[in-house]
């Protein structure tokens, strides 16, 4: 059973904030020279194409991303000062994370454009239609939440690279491989989260992330028209494999915090389900 009353503390986010605005303020962009005029659009497949077109979807949703994550943690006058306090933190990272995934949207649907794979009204017509969907986060607690974001943040990730790897146009390689980066970086932040918050609670923790384990989807599955449909197409332009390593980076996460060995194999239960 999940444990809803386990409080979220201030020790366990301010930390990971500090780490990834300091590691923000020190990044170089690696796309600020990025050639439009040398796109190749005619180097792309069709599977390629319907890949872009989901990715750019998923990533177009931030406002209702942020909106959510606003709403689970509050800044206002009915928020305690305890509360207030670890929210605040909580949104030095939530912002800064919005400006990067604000910006893959735009490079993304920039992308598309550029590429000829839509027209401008085409593209702002499809993403404006599935973008005023609203959104609701899948879960409630802040463990359920971070470790939901953990998972899907990963997948993301490794999924950017995997498409830097197939495609063979130049300059979406490029792109793919710096949104990879950022998704890693976003990942890291919750892992330091995740970690923290299970040194301190231990085995409280892990009903959360199993059930995390069993349930994930990505975001919009339930939301976007033909998601599936273009998930599977997805999943084809990078070779028909679909990475399930993030779930085992869950495992060594909880391995590394000490949680007690039992705690432990039922979420491993959980991802050999998932995986098998």
């Amino acid at each position: 059973m999940i444990d809803q009353t386990l409080p979220l503390e201030w020790g366990d986010i301010a930390p990971s904030v500090q780490r990834f605005v300091d590691a923000a303020t020190r990044r170089i962009d690696p796309l600020r020279d990025l050639c439009w005029d040398d796109i190749d659009g005619g180097r792309l497949t069709d599977l390629h194409v319907d890949a872009l077109r989901l990715v750019t979807l998923v990533e177009d949703h931030l406002p209702g991303y942020f909106a959510a994550y606003n709403g689970k943690f509050p800044l206002d006058e009915t928020t305690s000062l305890r509360d207030f306090a670890i929210n605040r933190e909580i949104y030095h990272y939530t912002v800064r994370w919005a400006q990067e995934e604000d910006r893959h949207a735009y490079l993304l649907s920039r992308y598309v454009v550029s590429a000829g794979i839509e027209t401008q009204d085409g593209a702002r017509a499809m993403l404006a239609t599935q973008g005023r969907k609203h959104f609701q986060l899948p879960y409630e607690s802040w463990p359920e939440i971070f470790a939901y974001t953990f998972l899907q943040e990963k997948f993301t990730q490794l999924y950017y690279q995997q498409l830097a790897a197939a495609v063979q146009e130049p300059v979406l390689r490029r792109l793919l491989r710096a949104l990879a980066q950022d998704e890693g970086r976003h990942f890291v932040f919750f892992s330091h989260v995740l970690e923290s918050a299970l040194r301190r609670y231990g085995s409280a923790l892990t009903p959360a992330i199993e059930h995390v384990v069993t349930t994930f989807q990505m975001p919009l599955a339930s939301l976007l028209d033909g998601y599936w449909r273009l998930a599977l197409r997805a999943t084809d332009a990078v070779g028909g494999e679909t990475q399930t390593s993030g779930y085992d980076d869950m495992l060594r996460l909880l391995q590394r915090t000490g949680i007690a060995p039992s705690a432990v194999a039922e979420v491993a239960n959980a991802v050999t389900i998932r995986k098998g």
